[in-house]
């Protein structure tokens, strides 16, 4: 009467969700078909994941086939750049493979990209060598490189070119069996 006694609510069991034991198997990706848009990270994916045995990039590289090589340089480059700059690019891991991405984008016919990166290197005297060789990067250090180098004008540039992934679509269909064998 004066809501002393409330009725009490019945709790809900939680659901109980059971999970398959195996996982079923991944899908094997037809590279012919698939659209030069998902073509590159398709290629690149399992080549990540291959590197990700070993404890220093360089080693993995040299388990991959030059046009393994080319795939892997080219699309980590492009990606570390998108994700934050060439600072980004230069400090973090993707530093230890400095020397081998000019190569790498002539390789795949991304010549635009391959003479921004190598000429600004080059006019501000940074040699690639050096920076895969420096140890892990402070935030101070970081940050003084932007300083240092007009970062922000390489960065306009590189978004001004086609992307290098339009490149790699070309440049792995032209290239399918060193691909596909691995």
């Amino acid at each position: 009467m004066f809501g002393f006694f409330k009725k009490k609510e019945k709790k809900k069991e939680p659901e109980v969700i059971t999970l398959p034991e195996e996982a079923p198997a991944e899908e094997t990706v037809d590279l012919n078909s698939a659209s030069n848009a998902d073509l590159p990270s398709l290629v690149f994916m399992p080549l990540s994941q291959r590197s990700e045995a070993f404890a220093d990039v360089k080693d993995a590289l040299a388990t991959f086939n030059t046009a393994e090589k080319n795939v892997f340089l080219t699309y980590w480059y492009e990606s570390q750049i998108m994700e934050g700059g060439l600072q980004f690019f230069l400090t973090e891991e993707s530093r230890k493979i400095a020397p081998f991405v000019g190569d790498a984008l002539g390789a795949i016919g991304a010549h635009d990209h391959k003479m921004l990166y190598t000429k600004f290197l080059y006019v501000n005297g940074l040699d690639p060598e050096k920076i895969a060789a420096h140890g892990d990067y402070s935030e101070a250090e970081a940050a003084k490189l932007s300083e240092d180098y007009p970062l922000i004008g390489f960065t306009d540039t590189f978004y001004e070119y086609p992307m290098i992934q339009d490149y790699l679509a070309v440049y792995i269909r032209a290239h399918l069996d060193e691909l596909s064998a691995n």
